[in-house]
């Protein structure tokens, strides 16, 4: 595992992950017994403590947030290449860890630390729904689900209830806009709203008190 072709940075941090293991099974099992577990070739008991330690690192990537990939992937690969080294013979005894290696390869390399992210929650339909939904809805669709004329219009005022308030204010909020640019500089694009575009000294006046009728003025 530790090979002389590793930056010195990362045989540490494989070392530190190694070391945090045995320290999970030494709690696990009440003594330090990782490496007689390996010689042994207990793949039951290295199974247990490898999941104990996979939830150690679940709890800790939930909690601090951190990713563990790291610490899991050289934990695995060490018990592994370990068992390896141990099978490197002939006989009844190479054939079985042969088989607790590919038990464990197969079912614990594929597992994270990291808790899944949930997905985004959608704030908005895309326009592209909006204007399929609007097709379906229509009475005379061929998508419209409904049966009947009645159920079919009907459903099309459910349909555009809560959208109807929506696209109202939208679109006067765009035509305020648009209004609001296309107004040449000195002119009021409201004249029947508030002039906002006064200099501060002349919204807010100079003392306190100005600013305390200024806010009052706006409060009426």
């Amino acid at each position: 595992m530790l090979t002389t072709s590793l930056e010195a940075s990362t045989r540490r941090k494989h070392l530190a992950a190694v070391d945090r293991l045995n320290q999970a099974v030494q709690r696990q099992r009440g003594s330090d017994c990782l490496d007689r577990l390996i010689a042994e070739a207990d793949g039951d008991a290295l199974e247990d403590c490898l999941v104990g330690f996979l939830a150690q690192l679940r709890k800790e990537a939930a909690i601090a947030g951190v990713d563990k990939s790291s610490t899991w992937t050289s934990a695995v690969s060490f018990v592994t290449d370990m068992l390896r080294h141990a099978g490197n013979s002939s006989g009844a005894r190479a054939d079985e860890i042969e088989a607790k290696l590919l038990k464990l390869e197969t079912l614990y390399r594929q597992l994270t630390p990291n808790p899944k992210k949930p997905p985004p929650p959608i704030r908005a339909l895309p326009p592209l729904v909006i204007e399929d939904l609007y097709e379906i809805f229509r009475p005379d669709s061929p998508r419209n689900p409904f049966r009947t004329d009645t159920l079919r219009w009907r459903n099309r005022r459910f349909f555009l209830v809560p959208w109807t308030p929506t696209a109202a204010h939208a679109r006067i909020r765009y035509q305020n806009i648009v209004k609001a640019l296309a107004t040449e500089p000195g002119m009021q694009p409201f004249p029947d709203g508030k002039d906002l575009s006064l200099p501060p000294e002349k919204k807010f006046g100079n003392t306190i008190i100005d600013t305390m009728n200024r806010l009052r003025d706006l409060d009426d």
